[in-house]
Formats: C-alpha cells, structure tokens, sequence
C-alpha cells in the first residue's frame, strides 16, 4: 500500500525532546538530497544514504554461510 501524505510531517509522538527539537532540520536536510542519488566513497563513515540500495552491497546483501554443528553447539546453552 502507497504511503499518502495526509498530514504534514512530524516526529514520532514518543520521540525524545532532542529528536522533536531537531526535526526541522532533519525534514530541511532531507529535502535537499537529490532523490536517486547515488555516492561512490570507498569510506561510508557517517554517511546517510536515502535508499538501500545506495549504500554498499556489503551494508544490504550480507554472506550467507551454513553454521558447522561444533560452531551450532558451541553456541548453544542446555539447560
């Protein structure tokens, strides 16, 4: 289902004060990025990225790896 913009944006009702306080700027940031656009850095620290598929396959399309069973028992608790 589409999200409809009924009402204007707004923080969370149970945001924390510094988030309520904060969140003109987030919208005024928000609102500046292009849409679609995509950052080639090798060094993402810090950065913010719109969409997943913005941000580094290493970030959104983890290994997938079966566990051994000696790795499955050593994590498992018996109780």
């Amino acid at each position: 289902m589409p999200y409809l913009a009924t009402e204007a944006p707004h923080p969370h009702p149970a945001a924390s004060p510094e988030i309520r306080e904060h969140f003109a700027d987030f919208l005024t940031k928000q609102s500046s990025q292009p849409l679609g656009s995509t950052i080639h850095h090798r060094d993402t620290a810090g950065m913010v990225f719109r969409n997943f598929w913005e941000a580094p396959s290493h970030f959104w399309n983890p290994r997938v790896r079966e566990l051994e069973d000696s790795e499955m028992e050593a994590i498992m608790v018996r109780f």
